[in-house]
Formats: structure tokens, C-alpha cells, sequence
């Protein structure tokens, strides 16, 4: 038995804040701004011997997002308090690929398979309560003789 999983993840956020009056007593108005994203990834070799099979499955996975948000915050406090009090934007994109090969060597006849799957997903706006599938797409084709 031979098992490899490689994974990665990378997370990115970068957020604002900037004062819409002055900031020299409590509360004030505030504009948040922040953009992030999230990219995982995983590519996995499994392979099995036994006594009367052999099988082999390569998988190679990744999603990744994006989004940003725009808030109106009254800050109440020096210690970073605040108050969500309007939200003016909103936005996400998240797209999801895999690929992944079965086959067997051993016993002879049986066939393999390729799996492909694909969805991409938006959530287009802050007035919005869901989003929707741009794409979704599945496909599963044999592959070898049996």
C-alpha cells in the first residue's frame, strides 16, 4: 500500500478602516473595507496491492474563493469596539476543480474510470440572501477495457 497526499493552503486578508468624521471623540463613523481570499489545494496517489488486485487512484483537487465586503461601522470605543450600522456591499466567488483517475491492473477486465467536476458559485450582492451556480459541471468516462 502506497499513500501520498500532498495539501495547500493559502489565506489572504486585507481589511481598511477609515473615518468618516473626526476621530477625536466617541462614537464616530467608520468605512470598513475588506478583501480576502482562500486557495486550497490537494493532490493524492493511493495505490493498493493485494493478493488478487491491483488499483490505482490519482486525485488532483483545488478550490478557490474571493470576496469582499463593505461596511458602515460607528466605532463606540478606543479598544477597537464597534457597531455594524450599514453594509454596502458584498461579494463572493468560489470555483471547485477536480480531476481524478481510478484504475485497476490487476484483475484484468475491469475498467477504470476518469472523474471530472467543475462548479463555479457567485454571491453577487449584500442585498441578496443566496447566490447561484454560474456552471456545475460532472462528467465520469470508463476508461481501459473490462
Amino acid at each position: 500500500m502506497n499513500i501520498i497526499y500532498k495539501l495547500s493552503i493559502v489565506f489572504n486578508v486585507t481589511a481598511y478602516i477609515t473615518p468618516l468624521a473626526p476621530p477625536t471623540s466617541y462614537p464616530y463613523p467608520a468605512a470598513y473595507i475588506q478583501y480576502a481570499t482562500v486557495n486550497l489545494g490537494m493532490n493524492a496517489h493511493e495505490h493498493y496491492s493485494l493478493p488478487g488486485m491491483d488499483y490505482k487512484t490519482d486525485v488532483l483537487e483545488s478550490l478557490n474563493s474571493y470576496g469582499f465586503m463593505n461596511l458602515t461601522l460607528e466605532i463606540i470605543n478606543p479598544y477597537g469596539g464597534a457597531v455594524v450600522t450599514g453594509i454596502s456591499g458584498n461579494y463572493a466567488r468560489t470555483s471547485k476543480d477536480l480531476t481524478a483517475v481510478h484504475t485497476y491492473s490487476y484483475p484484468t477486465g475491469i475498467p477504470g474510470y476518469l472523474e471530472k467536476f467543475g462548479a463555479l458559485a457567485i454571491s453577487p450582492n449584500a442585498t441578496g440572501l443566496i447566490g447561484y451556480y454560474q456552471y456545475v459541471m460532472l462528467r465520469l468516462m470508463r476508461i481501459g477495457s473490462g
